[in-house]
């Protein structure tokens, strides 16, 4: 038996869990705060609220510079310089930071077109980013302890705070702009919760800084940034083109769905997320048998569950929408159906992201989604005039199916074989026929979306266990994820 391989799997199904917890309940409360914040202020208004977080989320990945996921790689590798690696880190942040807020404001002063109240927000939402990016840095260096219960204390308090500041600024009316004030006051509360969990238990407070560690970090760091910049626009990217070439009753159509289902990925970067530090360790180690072993039987977990919730939201349709963001919105039932499978091809790319990190290929990242958004834009300009929030739909199905693609050569390039062999293929029927319960339908949404869900569920874990897609070892290992215990005699070499 090798403990060493047993004593992985237990901390990463561990860790899974707690990010699982984590992000579970981020979705929970995001979806109850863009419902109640969809039925406060309308459809119209909605739109303008997402156009102004499109532009916040776009200019963060410009002051992150996708510094957090090599400090955890570098402290996941070296625990004893963890304090130099973070002061260096924060400090190069907040530079970062105080240019881009001074860049931004000249440029909104100077040339902006929008009214006052929306330059406000501009500004509050970017804030807002940048505070949390910070936070999120802190949650980073956790993450290369494996301490991930943390992440999900952070999480818990930030969204509960978050909820809470939402509902007071419906209760007194506060407008549009108090919506603003109440997100940065939530991401005030995310980084001091941050800083508590961090200093003292992982790093203790030092004055350590080095000009050769700002170098190689921003020269390890800087495809990731233009990744996260790109990454980002290809989520946003339909927002702005909407609100060009259609208007702002197209762009909370599109964005409605959209932003549900981005809420769902967080599953998926929760498992690759508690997964990062041991790609991390195994790629320095060049022991590629056990990057092959870790990410194929990553990779299957993902394909299941991501096909899964995908056919979920497919089936969820016009009674889900209706049911989260209100009536006025059912016509975006029509974007949910189609992006839907968006869900398959996030949880694995999310997967694909972190495996070409942790081997030093993150620069492949930046050409997959720089290729995405290229399809993008060009299908955005040609079917967005035509065919509106459905148009920005299959642009945005089509260019993320490129990434999966394109991440997919790069990895089996790398040497990396899935060997999933028909097990792929009986996933995808049973979501397929766990799909026909669509038809099912009542008078009553809430009763359709009952039936559809139960049903549709029964039958796809019916189906997966009987095409036998998942090996005992395997469902020990699932039920060791769920229970927080796996066996001893499981081990990550059974997989094959």
């Amino acid at each position: 038996m090798d403990s060493k391989d047993n004593h992985t799997t237990h901390k990463v199904l561990k860790n899974s869990l707690f990010l699982l917890m984590s992000r579970g309940l981020s979705i929970f409360i995001t979806l109850a705060v863009v419902a109640i914040v969809a039925r406060y202020i309308g459809v119209e208004l909605f739109g303008l609220f997402a156009v102004v977080v499109a532009i916040s989320m776009t200019l963060r990945p410009l002051a992150d510079f996708g510094f957090d996921r090599i400090i955890c790689r570098e402290i996941s590798r070296n625990q004893v310089d963890a304090d130099l690696y973070l002061n260096t880190t924060i400090i190069v942040r907040i530079v970062f930071s105080f240019i881009l807020i001074f860049i931004v404001g000249m440029l909104l002063y100077n040339f902006s077109t929008w009214g006052h109240d929306t330059n406000i927000a501009i500004m509050l939402a970017i804030i807002t980013e940048l505070i949390m990016s910070m936070g999120a840095t802190n949650l980073s260096v956790i993450r290369a302890f494996e301490r991930m219960e943390f992440e999900l204390l952070t999480n818990t308090i930030h969204k509960v705070t978050s909820l809470i500041f939402i509902f007071t600024i419906i209760v007194f009316d506060l407008g549009f702009i108090g919506i603003f004030y109440a997100r940065l006051a939530a991401s005030v509360v995310y980084l001091f919760i941050s800083i508590m969990c961090l200093h003292g238990r992982f790093v203790k407070l030092s004055k350590r800084f080095s000009f050769e560690f700002v170098k190689f970090i921003i020269k390890e760091s800087y495809p990731l940034a233009l990744f996260s910049l790109l990454f980002t626009l290809i989520f946003k990217v339909d927002i702005f083109f909407l609100n060009w070439l259609g208007n702002k009753v197209d762009v909370a159509l599109f964005e409605s769905p959209h932003r549900l289902i981005m809420q769902m990925q967080v599953f998926a970067m929760a498992i690759s997320t508690a997964l990062f530090p041991v790609l991390s360790r195994s790629a320095v180690e060049d022991s590629k048998s056990s990057l092959q072993k870790y990410y194929r039987s990553t990779y299957k977990f993902l394909l299941i569950i991501g096909i899964l919730v995908s056919s979920l939201l497919f089936l969820g349709g016009k009674p889900l929408i209706t049911m989260v963001f209100g009536d006025p919105f059912k016509e975006a039932s029509i974007s949910l159906r189609i992006l839907s499978p968006i869900i398959v091809f996030l949880f694995l790319t999310s997967l694909q992201n972190f495996f070409l990190t942790a081997t030093g290929r993150q620069i492949k990242n930046t050409i997959s989604i720089s290729v995405s958004l290229i399809i993008n834009i060009v299908l955005d300009i040609l079917l967005i005039p035509n065919y509106g929030f459905i148009g920005a739909s299959i642009a945005t199905l089509i260019s993320y199916f490129s990434i999966l693609i394109v991440n997919s050569y790069f990895i089996a390039d790398y040497g990396i074989k899935l060997n999933l062999g028909a097990d792929f293929y009986k996933v995808i029927m049973a979501g397929v026929i766990m799909s026909f319960t669509v038809f099912l339908n009542t008078r009553n949404d809430f009763v359709t979306l009952l039936l559809r869900m139960s049903i549709g569920l029964t039958s796809y874990i019916f189906l997966i266990s009987k095409l036998k897609i998942l090996s005992n070892n395997e469902i020990e290992i699932a039920k060791g994820f769920i229970f927080r215990r796996v066996k001893k005699k499981v081990l990550i070499e059974e997989l094959d």
